[in-house]
């Protein structure tokens, strides 16, 4: 089958950066965070390859959590969006997931529908510190654990917090989570052990916030939320995004190149056509700005990247053919574009360029022995 472009997983970098990870926070364990299609990397090839490693695994939504199971994980999955509807909160139980709560009046609801099916309902209680999105204000957790411990079937199984400014703001990370121990050391004796969780990536440098798990997503993938991570360990991006050249064409000076004409030749150009556009997920604020590597040199897009389509200048790459790679995000020689360099063009987080890459486009994983290159027109080549 004819592949425009594709994305390329590298599974030996993920568990390296696992285990790199997994040294800094012990005892601490990681709790991967896999939502958002595992932040574009594919959800249930990296819920797989993590979970021998894992107790628990975190998704956004119910329909990532069912998704797991029907692939076979059997591992625990706490589910981040807070649950309101009766038929998901059913779902939910039915299938023993964990979930967040953040409101009072959900709890009856939980009550009937665990009633109803005879299964406890295991929840984590947020703590709203200073995020300002979902989770209880810390005066209302004497009043919610309460109602809590009244209902049978309700299990609270975790409390946890979610840093807002981690990134670039560690003294905002030290006081959110004062105020959520605060609030959970009022927590009274229950028959149960009920686990602690405030820090994402960007809180690892924050050792005290670590408490039983933490809650890793961008730096598993090998990204850093901030440069302080950076100094703590070494990790490797695991992604890379790679599309076909499909047409080389010779351009006349003075002409213009795609929509709206926002490139006009300076001079006579060869310009490579690479089958990826916005509506994979390449966004079209890149247009006229960023790098793809093409026979290991950089190459400027020029024009607006399309729906499609995106146009590089390779009139100083000799030997460019048609079926030919070029790399979007990745490493070629010794050449490198990443996420982070995309991100800064675009104006916005590395986290939103992988989230981006379109679920529709064919992922394929790179065990030990590797892969073999991508033809033009099959991918039989690749073990996925």
């Amino acid at each position: 089958m004819e592949q425009r472009s594709w994305v390329e997983i590298d599974l030996g970098a993920l568990s390296r950066n696992f285990e790199k990870l997994s040294k800094l926070v012990s005892p601490s364990r990681i709790a991967p965070v896999v939502k958002s299609n595992a932040y574009g990397h594919g959800l249930v090839k990296i819920s797989k390859a993590l979970e021998p490693k894992v107790d628990l695994l975190v998704v956004g939504n119910l329909e990532e959590a069912l998704k797991l199971r029907e692939a076979g994980i059997k591992k625990a999955i706490l589910i981040l969006l807070p649950l309101f509807d009766p038929l998901s909160i059913r779902e939910t139980i039915k299938n023993g997931f964990a979930f967040s709560i953040s409101s009072k009046s959900v709890i009856p609801v939980i009550e009937n529908e665990a009633r109803k099916l005879r299964k406890e309902a295991a929840v984590h209680l947020e703590i709203d510190t200073g995020m300002s999105r979902t989770g209880i204000a810390p005066e209302e957790f004497d009043e919610f654990i309460a109602a809590l411990m009244l209902s049978p079937y309700v299990r609270l199984k975790g409390i946890y917090t979610h840093f807002a400014c981690a990134e670039k703001d560690l003294d905002s990370v030290e006081r959110q989570l004062d105020l959520f121990l605060s609030c959970v050391k009022r927590l009274p004796n229950l028959n149960s052990r009920v686990e602690l969780h405030a820090s994402n990536s960007a809180g690892l440098v924050v050792r005290r916030a670590h408490l039983d798990f933490v809650r890793i997503g961008i730096s598993l993938y090998g990204l850093y939320p901030n440069g302080k991570l950076r100094n703590l360990v070494k990790l490797e991006p695991i992604l890379s995004l790679k599309s076909h050249i499909f047409l080389v064409k010779r351009i006349k000076k003075g002409q213009g190149i795609s929509y709206g004409h926002t490139f006009i030749a300076p001079r006579d150009m060869k310009i490579a056509v690479l089958g990826i556009g916005y509506g994979d997920g390449y966004m079209r604020q890149l247009s006229n700005k960023a790098d793809v590597i093409i026979k290991g040199r950089r190459a400027r897009v020029v024009g607006n990247i399309t729906m499609d389509f995106t146009m590089a200048d390779v009139s100083h790459i000799e030997d460019v053919r048609e079926g030919d790679v070029a790399v979007i995000i990745g490493k070629e020689g010794d050449e490198r574009v990443t996420a982070d360099e995309l991100a800064a063009i675009a104006g916005t987080i590395n986290y939103h360029i992988l989230t981006s890459i379109r679920e529709s486009i064919p992922r394929f994983y790179i065990e030990e022995e590797g892969v073999k290159p991508l033809t033009l027109f099959s991918s039989e080549s690749y073990r996925g």
